[in-house]
């Protein structure tokens, strides 16, 4: 059941989002411009949490954490969510060697919604479920088939060692 929370993290001026599936992970971290030093961390309800964001859509906000919830204050109010201690988080396995690349979340976020219209959903071929990626001498091409149709588009990227992955589909927006 804690697979459906996501860990927040504030520590060192950053704060870090992390979710899991037991089968993907993602983490994002956001620079803290409040400049606080405390290292906090608690699990949230994806669905409130998300939620609540989306309705104060730009808006600053302040988060106050105690042993049993969050407040986000808000120029409207406050809004209080159940938190779940942290420590009981799993911590996802990460291969060895990671490689970093630097993408615009906007160019990432829109290819991959396109790739996933060509993801199959045969599960006796696990490969063509989800969308590759394939990073090759300053490009990056996004492919995906369900066997009649191919998607495969290239794009400028940065960084000439070669990685690929594939992604699920359950994870693609």
């Amino acid at each position: 059941p804690i697979l459906e929370y996501a860990k927040v993290t504030f520590k060192q001026n950053r704060i870090i989002v992390s979710s899991y599936d037991s089968e993907s992970a993602i983490t994002k971290v956001y620079q803290n411009s409040n400049g606080t030093t405390d290292n906090v961390s608690f699990c949230i309800s994806h669905n409130d949490f998300l939620g609540v964001l989306k309705a104060l859509n730009d808006q600053v906000i302040d988060i106050d954490v105690n042993d049993k919830n969050v407040q986000i204050k808000h120029s409207n109010g406050v809004i209080t969510l159940s938190i779940y201690n942290a420590e009981e988080y799993p911590t996802p396995a990460v291969e060895k060697e990671v490689k970093t690349y630097d993408i615009s979340s906007e160019l990432l976020f829109n290819v991959l919604k396109e790739a996933k219209n060509f993801v199959g959903r045969d599960e006796i071929r696990p490969a063509m479920t989800g969308v590759r990626l394939l990073f090759s001498n300053n490009t990056m091409t996004v492919s995906s088939t369900d066997a009649h149709v191919l998607y495969n588009n290239v794009f400028k990227n940065k960084g000439e060692e070669q990685s690929e992955c594939i992604l699920t589909s359950s994870i693609i927006p």
